[in-house]
Formats: structure tokens, C-alpha cells, sequence
């Protein structure tokens, strides 16, 4: 038998975190064909269009008909990459956000802190001290991204062997522990890196921002035909996991298409 679920594709990146996971919304309860393309092993692409490619092409998506695109905070540049991909001459793929934001400088610098962070804890050494500025700035970001990402494995690899040789680990050990948990690490870094460097394609079609009572991105997504924020009382670390928000996707999902002049917000 065909499979007629509509399709729902997310991004939302599998990687350590308090917050709920789109997943947690059971889509795939209320009759979704939900497919999650984050997933290992990742792209190493540095451009958000590029890292939408490559996701197509490895979830085989090219002549899917895709109903709609989720996304999670800072994937969602990559989301509406694909969203582009997907598109058909038909009504315009849905696109709908969570908690969503542009990647900025200061979000892949604060996210390489946390990655030296949670190695020192994993590794149960002391905190490293802040990278320094001279090997990250928005100048290196924008105009040599393969540079930043080349200097952020050498300095986690180099962190990561200087803990393990510390301890119980040779050299030649040491070596490839560092680099195995070197690699974990810049998924998550590259995969920000690729949502810097993003394009805001315009599809077509609308997006829906569904916002949890904390502070965020509550401006006109970029390359939208219009952006509906919808404010809900959850708490970030709870909005993925609350009945509300599922039944409220789920009738959004289900609403016939119509055309809509302005962006608005709704309570």
C-alpha cells in the first residue's frame, strides 16, 4: 500500500540539552510521516545551502512531497534551506519554528565555550581558559569559515590530549580519544557555522513561530511571505513537550491553505 501521511520533516539537532525535542510532540501519533534529518553521520558542509543539499540528497528527498518543515532554534536557517529544496509548484511547504533565532558570531562563540565546557566535565578536568578572540571573529566567520573550524578542532583536540595523557592514556591513546571527542563536538559546531552562512531563501510560502514565554527572536523571518508569532506560557524547556503545542501544530498542519496579506501574533 502507498503511504499517504503527509510528510513532516525536522531539524532539530540531537545533541545534549534540558529542553524538550521536537520528537516529544508524537507528531507521528496524529498520523505524520515524520522524518528526522539530523542525524549521524552529519554533514561537514559549511553553508547552509550546501548543508540542505546534502541532507536532501542522503534522506533521498528529491521527489518527496513534503507537507511541511520543523524546525528548533538555531537549525531553523538550515530548515528553511530545505524547505526551498522541497518546494513544489503547488501550495508553498509550510515551515513552522520553535524557539527559532539567527545564528549570530556571538551564538558560535558562546557555543564553542560550552563545547570546552562539557569536554572538561566529561574529561572531569579543570574549565580551559576562553579562546581567544585572534583565532574568532566575525571577519574569520564570514570571510574563512574553514579556517574557524580547522582552529576549533585544534584547540579541542589539543585540550582533549592534554587531559588524557594527564591521566591513565599514552600518547598514541590519548591521540585518538581527543580526536573521536574532538569530532562529536564540531557536528554541533559546523552544523552552526552552516546556519551563519545562510541565504533566507524565499519560497513562497509562510511561517509559523511558535514562542515559549522566555525572551527571543520575535522579528519578520527573514524570506518569508509572512511570519505568524504565536506566544505560548510554556517555559523554553517545556514548550516541545506540552500537549497544547502538538494539538496547536496539528491543527495548524490541517487548516485548508489560504492566502494571508499580513503577519500577525496570537495569544
Amino acid at each position: 500500500m502507498t503511504d499517504t501521511r503527509p510528510v513532516l520533516l525536522v531539524l532539530d539537532y540531537p545533541g545534549r540539552r534540558e529542553e524538550a525535542r521536537i520528537a516529544d510532540l508524537r507528531l507521528q501519533e496524529r498520523g505524520y510521516d515524520v522524518r528526522h534529518l539530523l542525524v549521524a553521520p552529519f554533514s561537514r558542509e559549511l553553508d547552509a545551502p550546501s548543508y540542505a543539499r546534502d541532507l536532501v540528497r542522503r534522506h533521498r528527498l528529491a521527489e518527496a512531497s513534503v507537507a511541511a518543515v520543523l524546525s528548533y532554534c538555531m537549525s531553523a536557517a538550515i530548515a528553511q534551506e530545505v524547505a526551498a529544496l522541497v518546494n513544489r509548484d503547488q501550495e508553498p511547504v509550510r515551515v513552522v519554528l520553535f524557539d527559532a533565532e539567527p545564528v549570530t558570531p556571538a551564538a558560535v562563540a558562546g557555543q564553542y565555550a560550552e563545547a570546552l565546557r562539557q569536554m572538561a566535565e566529561q574529561l572531569d578536568v579543570g574549565q580551559p581558559q576562553p579562546w581567544s578572540g585572534q583565532i574568532f571573529d566575525e571577519d574569520a566567520l564570514t570571510r574563512r569559515p574553514d579556517e574557524v573550524i580547522r582552529r576549533m578542532r585544534q584547540e579541542l583536540v589539543g585540550f582533549a590530549t592534554s587531559a588524557l595523557t594527564a591521566g591513565s592514556y599514552d600518547e598514541d591513546e590519548a591521540a585518538g580519544t581527543a580526536s573521536a571527542l574532538a569530532e562529536l563536538y564540531l557536528d554541533w559546531l559546523v552544523h552552526l557555522v552552516a546556519a551563519y552562512h545562510a541565504t533566507w531563501p524565499a519560497w513562497g510560502g509562510s511561517v509559523v513561530h511558535v514562542l515559549s514565554r522566555s525572551p527571543g527572536f520575535t522579528g519578520p523571518w527573514p524570506g518569508a511571505r509572512e511570519t505568524h508569532l504565536v506566544r505560548t506560557a510554556a517555559p523554553r524547556a517545556d514548550l516541545l513537550s506540552t500537549a497544547e503545542v502538538a494539538a496547536m501544530v496539528d491543527a495548524h498542519l490541517r487548516q485548508v491553505p489560504t492566502s494571508v496579506t499580513r503577519s500577525g501574533e496570537r495569544a
